[in-house]
């Protein structure tokens, strides 16, 4: 029995389902959530019905059985994977040979618009100097456009680093070679950059020898136009950008892919740069400030009318209470936008995700659903007495509520239901007009 069961327990090199043998490629074993049967990655695509071929049950997704594939041989790498990676290098190469050939070129430039600008102030020439120091201006934002596109360049090969990682074997060879075509396409763009600065360092070189006399203003203006030139070569900043979009617009051989890329590398988060999150930030928090003010007055006038109702002592505290959660929800509540919003939920850690679910998601929860029960207790104290309760204190009347509590706590639950039914109506006509135009 107990040999039975050990056989049992051993997992199968075979998708039961094609009888072919797992690889890491399209034949990855996946196994079923939740009842756990392993097919292969082709058998999973060719599914018709999200059932589990075995024993029928509703699947909710997939997983890859991890211990299937760690014992499974490791592929060969392919001898492309080399080529990419020797190309990679020489990238890098050329790379640091535009770095410096930008940073010579432009201080060279630098320094001869410095040095003529003093020669032309011992011969008290202004109008030259004040060209000179436009032209110093563009010497500063050319070099900082160009330090931005190396920067790119650099970003640009640690992103294709990730994606094309060997320990992955994720991509066809006809994507490999897409892959290393690019590559030698933004290797000859990179070398092409670079030599146009070698020879522009040249050029400023010989330039500044042939009036090595006296500065006059056709130096000037042959000075300015190199760097008028340089707008001739903005097409480089194009191929870099499409190195960008080589890891995403190549198709690996199936889905695989997405469920081997670790989270950082996920590309299903929203992006946002500075500003935007800035912009997106300020916008929550003036909703939030907007949201919060009816609250705020729920807290204020329970609390200065606190013992003023005698009929049922309760209601100024409903204020409180009820004002408090109900800022509390909405703070939670930005919290939990903002967070969604530029983080999504897989490309946090573990530890991370404990944090969010625990102290942001769990409270979110029980504050809203606090909120609606404190919302019917206040129906429960308000609406039975609205008959009897009396706005004036008369020899200290048992029925007596001050006026603005009772009508502030009265029309609060009247506005929520007033809203709910607006909800209601405008839910109802824009499901009718979905139906409408359906048909």
């Amino acid at each position: 029995m107990t040999s039975d069961l050990t056989i049992k327990s051993e997992p199968k090199f075979e998708c039961e389902l094609c009888i072919e043998n797992y690889n890491n490629f399209d034949r990855k074993p996946f196994s079923l959530v939740p009842c756990g049967h392993a097919i292969c990655f082709s058998c999973f695509n060719s599914l018709q019905k999200p059932n589990c071929p075995f024993c029928r049950t509703k699947y909710e997704t997939k997983i890859p059985n991890w211990e299937i594939i760690k014992r499974l041989p490791k592929p060969t790498i392919p001898i492309i994977y080399y080529q990419i990676e020797i190309k990679m290098n020489s990238l890098n190469s050329v790379t640091a040979e535009l770095s410096t050939n930008i940073d010579l070129f432009f201080s060279n430039a630098k320094n001869k618009a410095q040095m003529t600008m003093t020669d032309n102030s011992n011969e008290n020439n202004e109008d030259l100097n004040e060209k000179l120091k436009t032209i110093l201006k563009l010497i500063d934002n050319k070099h900082q456009q160009n330090i931005e596109v190396h920067e790119n360049l650099r970003k640009t090969l640690d992103n294709l680093k990730k994606k094309i990682d060997l320990d992955e074997n994720k991509y066809s060879n006809e994507n490999l070679k897409l892959i290393k075509n690019d590559i030698e396409i933004v290797i000859a763009k990179t070398m092409e950059k670079s030599n146009f600065f070698s020879q522009k360092k040249t050029q400023l070189e010989q330039l500044f020898k042939e009036y090595n006399s006296k500065p006059n203003e056709e130096l000037i203006k042959k000075f300015e136009n190199i760097f008028f030139e340089m707008d001739s070569t903005n097409s480089f900043n194009q191929h870099i950008a499409s190195l960008f979009s080589i890891g995403n617009s190549i198709s690996p051989n199936n889905q695989i892919a997405s469920d081997n890329l670790p989270a950082e590398d996920n590309l299903d988060a929203l992006t946002f740069s500075s500003r935007q999150k800035l912009t997106v930030v300020t916008i929550i928090f003036f909703t939030l400030i907007i949201f919060i003010i009816y609250p705020l007055a729920m807290i204020v006038i329970g609390a200065l009318h606190l013992g003023e109702c005698p009929i049922n002592f309760l209601i100024p505290i409903w204020l409180i209470v009820g004002g408090s959660s109900n800022i509390l929800g909405d703070v939670l509540t930005a919290a939990l936008v903002s967070y969604l919003l530029f983080r999504t939920f897989r490309q946090r850690s573990f530890g991370e995700k404990l944090l969010f679910v625990f102290f942001l998601l769990l409270p979110f929860f029980m504050v809203q659903v606090f909120t609606i029960a404190w919302f019917f207790t206040g129906n429960a104290w308000i609406y039975p007495i609205y008959n009897q309760v009396q706005s004036e204190n008369k020899l200290n009347s048992s029925t007596y509520c001050n006026q603005t509590v009772f009508n502030f706590s009265f029309w609060t639950l009247n506005i929520v239901y007033i809203l709910f039914a607006i909800m209601l109506i405008i839910g109802n006509l824009v499901c009718c007009c979905i139906c409408f135009l359906k048909k």
